[in-house]
């Protein structure tokens, strides 16, 4: 999958990074990653600039002049949040009423946001969609008949 990247980018590290910090980043992005799949991808990245010197000088060699993969701040946060910290199931447990099939019935969810503003749901009448008619497009058109 990122056997084409640069190891220098997959750690986010400068082709001047010492082994130590090459090391350190690794074990940091393989901490913060969440299948077995993408720790190993930053165990080959660390592997490959670790070895052997020669296939370091290579990815070196390759690395565009002055590359920087450092992300900073937004880029750290980002990385360490991948997954979003809520799930569906936990979402939808406390907002029964406003799941599908009544996902544009909003009259559940404006009431969990100010309770007892608004009428209660048996009051209300619930318009059905409009069928939307099938359009007659005719055939597609080609390239030919775009030029």
């Amino acid at each position: 999958m990122d056997e084409w990247r640069s190891p220098f980018e997959i750690l986010g590290v400068s082709p001047r990074a010492d082994a130590r910090e090459i090391t350190e980043r690794a074990r940091e992005e393989a901490a913060d990653a969440t299948t077995d799949e993408e720790k190993q991808i930053y165990v080959r990245a660390r592997e490959r600039l670790t070895q052997h010197p020669r296939t370091r000088a290579v990815h070196a060699l390759l690395e565009p002049p002055d590359a920087t993969y450092d992300l900073g701040d937004w880029g750290r946060f980002e990385r360490r949040f991948r997954r979003s910290p809520f799930t569906i199931g936990a979402l939808s447990r406390n907002a029964p009423d406003a799941w599908p099939p009544d996902a544009f019935n909003l009259l559940p969810l404006l009431d969990l946001s100010a309770p007892g503003i608004y009428p209660p749901r048996d009051e209300c009448e619930t318009v059905p969609p409009v069928p939307m008619p099938p359009a007659d497009l005719g055939p597609p058109l080609s390239v030919r008949e775009l030029l």
